[in-house]
């Protein structure tokens, strides 16, 4: 669904952006500096989210074997059906970031609020 796409893309931004094994993968991928890879991998998803294939061998297992599950899904789903729509199917996206957080929590990667707002 368009949600999990979305929580997959906050938590996977958020690894990179803040915190330090998502530097520490950028580092392993051989880039002269994490910063720049970090931001690279950022850069790349801002500009198309599709990208995310692209992004995900430079996840940790962990991560992804967390983000990209049936379970996870339905969690998605379960949260995404409590925020509730307007009436063209549709939520905004301040009212999408505390679902966001709260799937997150269980794991080393959780977002916050205001992290993942300006992430979004």
């Amino acid at each position: 669904s368009e949600f999990m796409e979305f929580a997959q893309f906050l938590t996977v931004m958020n690894f990179f952006a803040h915190t330090s094994d998502g530097q520490a993968r950028a580092r392993e991928a051989g880039v002269q500096t994490t910063s720049a890879r970090t931001a690279a991998l950022i850069d790349m998803l801002e500009r198309d989210p599709a990208c995310m294939a692209d992004v995900v061998p430079s996840l940790p297992k962990a991560l992804v074997s967390k983000l990209w599950t049936s379970s996870f899904a339905e969690a998605c789903e379960k949260e995404y059906a409590a925020v509730g729509t307007d009436g063209a199917g549709s939520a905004s996206l301040k009212s999408l970031l505390p679902s966001v957080v709260g799937l997150s929590q269980p794991y080393p990667f959780r977002l916050s609020e205001a992290g993942s707002a300006a992430l979004a």
